[in-house]
């Protein structure tokens, strides 16, 4: 018979072997909060952050704080931190609720009430006491907040203080504050809080382990299979399988392997039709050298926007990622870590993906296996109303937003604008890899940008509804309507659906009629208005790029209709024309700023010589902001600039006897961002630098003779 003592123990053994599995799991499922080294993620608040230090992981108040908001909110939760205070100081932990203006507080200090519960609304209600917490000496408290449906508890170094019923259906941010203007008692001394963990629920499963129901690919998605219960990667060709349900706020978690050097990712949110990296999002799964800088496409990276703000893959074995997409609020984990955090609400490119839409996983040529994925679903919105607040922008931001987002352009009044020394000779050369005035990914989103036109890939599935016309042939002499839109709105872009035959001559017009006028704002042979492309393919710039047509994406901003024709100048029939043009409509929210934005214009100008104007490259009359000029010019015509006047007065900087001051280059074919010549062809955007006039604006050329060209311009409506 075996003796008590040692049945005991190893009863106790075979106990503690089936406990520490489970609690393994529930540990490696938690994710850190916060990075050991900055407040990434707990920037979101009104208030810029001040007053805090964080080192090596120890976040504390260094003077009068600002209060801290993360990016995150929550349904059922358990958040562990520990938490240390001197004197009579105190941590309050801010539960703020994302359907309206209340929020619990709850306060954590030593003695007395400790983890005492407050709801803010239009009364003030104590929710729990709390209860005694003795002084520690310095030494570190441990808490626990727990939501699990109406049940809300605090326990703290392990004893539980109170579990009280709140709302079963509320949803949460989350954030820190000292020093809180609620609480009157007395708060002297020092605090400090570290290792703040977070653990969800795991979600559903969404790969059943046996075969591939609930998914789809658009070409052979037997290049994917179950192995072992693994989602596997059989052969080459495996493109990106995808969910057939679309998720649009949500955790996901998965565990994926992948051999050394490899390269994968995980899209989200992506259309039916469209592609992750650039109508969705792709967190990118990439194995390279650990000493490899960090990029918009290391490990964790928003794909082509913006770079990880560290890395914690680890090469060869299983990695666990963990996705949150809540509103524009994207975060990413990989093994626990805190990578990725980015409002994408402000991001110049990104705050154009969609909300809502299939996770994939993507085949780029490396074997891998992904295992545990779960994806827990949130209530669709755009979480806290604070994070959708507007920062102040620097001349910096304004300026790159502008160049990422031509409709700025027709705001009225002073642009914002900036010096940014490094956008070279029109080219934006040499970007660096940050800037001090420049958030994090906007320098990697202008790459991006530039590189997508460069492929003839824009935002062609954004979130904007399209309008498409019939294809028509259009008789000589004729105006053919293509495109006709009620109300109010901004065209954002337009496309040209027509034989690229139609860009080498003059024949082909367009013609934009605005607000009910007689006359069309816009009236320019087509070749002008997608002058990049004509007679030449793609190349890395801001405003004209050719997938299935040539596309300009000048907005086009209208407070009464506005009608899109096509017409024929030439002395034959121009078959199979049409247009696609994105659009966003007019709310009760954005009318009044649609209403009051300037209207693009587009004066053409037939050749002209021997007379007291046949000087004048550009002239505008009336109130307005100058954006672009393109013109027709042989290439060995001596050419130069010989003055710009605004509102009767010399502009200085501009007089140039060659077109360096205007082009970026002097002579040649070439083509950059914002300039370029071609053949005859040669034209200038002035998105960074746009010119205000209010009564005249007169361009003039050094040559006498001058052949066709196009002033591009807004004007107040």
């Amino acid at each position: 018979m075996m003796p008590i003592r040692t049945t005991f123990v190893a009863a106790l053994c075979v106990w503690f072997s089936v406990l520490a599995p489970a609690v393994a799991a529930e540990e490696d499922s938690a994710v850190k909060l916060m990075r050991p080294d900055c407040l990434v993620g707990w920037d979101h608040g009104e208030l810029p952050i001040r007053g805090w230090t964080i080192r090596e992981g120890r976040l504390a108040d260094s003077g009068p704080s600002t209060p801290l908001l993360s990016g995150y909110t929550l349904g059922d939760f358990r958040l562990r931190f520990r938490w240390s205070v001197t004197g009579t100081a105190r941590w309050t932990i801010m539960l703020p609720d994302v359907a309206s203006p209340d929020q619990l507080l709850l306060s954590l200090h030593e003695g007395p009430d400790c983890g005492r519960l407050l709801e803010i609304g239009e009364d003030l209600n104590g929710l729990a006491a709390g209860g005694d917490c003795r002084p520690s000496g310095g030494k570190p408290h441990t808490a626990e907040v727990r939501r699990q449906g109406a049940k809300f508890s605090l326990t703290v170094d392990g004893r539980l203080l109170y579990e009280v019923s709140i709302g079963p259906n509320r949803r949460f941010g989350l954030g820190l504050a000292r020093r809180f203007p609620l609480w009157t008692d007395k708060d002297e001394g020092q605090a400090w809080l570290s290792d703040m963990t977070l653990q969800e629920p795991p979600g559903e499963a969404i790969y059943s382990g046996k075969d591939l129901s609930g998914w789809w690919h658009p070409g052979d998605i037997n290049a994917w299979g179950a192995e072992n219960g693994n989602l596997v990667l059989r052969k080459p060709g495996g493109n990106y399988i995808r969910t057939k349900k679309e998720y649009g706020n949500f955790t996901l978690s998965l565990e994926y392997r992948i051999q050394k050097g490899g390269n994968s990712g995980v899209g989200i949110r992506t259309p039916r039709p469209g592609w992750p990296s650039g109508d969705g999002m792709e967190l990118q799964l990439w194995d390279i050298p650990r000493n490899a800088p960090l990029d918009k496409h290391s490990a964790m990276a928003i794909y082509g926007n913006v770079p990880p703000l560290a890395r914690a893959d680890r090469s060869g074995q299983w990695n666990r990622v963990v996705i949150k997409a809540d509103g524009r609020m994207i975060s990413g984990w990989m093994n626990g870590e805190l990578v990725q955090q980015c409002n994408t609400a402000f991001h110049p490119e990104l705050k154009h993906r969609h909300l809502k839409g299939w996770i994939g996983i993507q085949e780029h040529g490396a074997t891998m296996e992904v295992r545990n994925l779960r994806v827990l679903e949130a209530p669709d919105g755009l979480g806290l109303a604070a994070w959708q607040k507007p920062r102040p922008p620097s001349g910096a931001t304004a300026l790159l937003d502008r160049l990422m987002n031509p409709e700025r352009l027709s705001l009225v009044g002073r642009l914002p604008g900036g010096s940014v020394p490094y956008l070279r000779d029109l080219g934006l050369d040499s970007l660096p890899a940050s800037h001090p005035d420049i958030p994090r990914g906007w320098l990697s989103a202008v790459e991006y940008r530039r590189e997508q036109f460069g492929w003839g890939v824009h935002r062609e599935f954004d979130s904007r509804p399209r309008f498409q016309s019939p294809q028509k042939t259009i008789a000589p002499g004729r105006t053919e309507p293509l495109l006709r839109l009620d109300g109010a709105g901004i065209v954002h872009w337009l496309k040209l659906k027509a034989d690229k035959k139609v860009l080498a001559n003059n024949d082909l017009w367009l013609e934009v009629t605005i607000d009910g006028q007689k006359e069309p704002a816009i009236s320019t042979p087509a070749r002008f208005w997608f002058a990049p492309l004509a007679d030449q393919g793609n190349f890395p710039n801001f405003v004209c790029t050719d997938r299935g047509g040539a596309t300009n994406v000048l907005a086009m901003p209208f407070g009464d209709g506005i009608v899109i024709a096509a017409a024929n100048r030439g002395q034959r029939p121009i078959g199979d024309v049409g247009l696609i043009a994105s659009v966003e409509a007019a709310t009760e929210q954005t009318r009044k700023d649609v209403l009051g934005r300037m209207r693009l214009h587009g004066v053409f100008q037939p050749a002209r010589e021997g007379n007291d104007r046949g000087n004048e490259l550009v002239r505008l009359e009336g109130a307005g902001r100058w954006v672009g000029v393109i013109f027709d010019q042989p290439a060995d015509a001596a050419m130069g600039i010989a003055s710009l006047t605004i509102d009767g007065q010399p502009a200085i900087g501009w007089a140039s006897p060659g077109l360096a001051t205007l082009l970026g280059q002097a002579k040649g074919d070439f083509r950059t961002a914002l300039s370029g010549r071609h053949g005859t062809l040669a034209w200038r955007y002035l998105m960074l630098e746009p010119v205000d006039f209010q009564k005249s604006l007169v361009l003039k050329a050094t040559a006498k003779r001058l052949g066709p060209r196009l002033a591009v311009f807004y004007t107040r409506p």
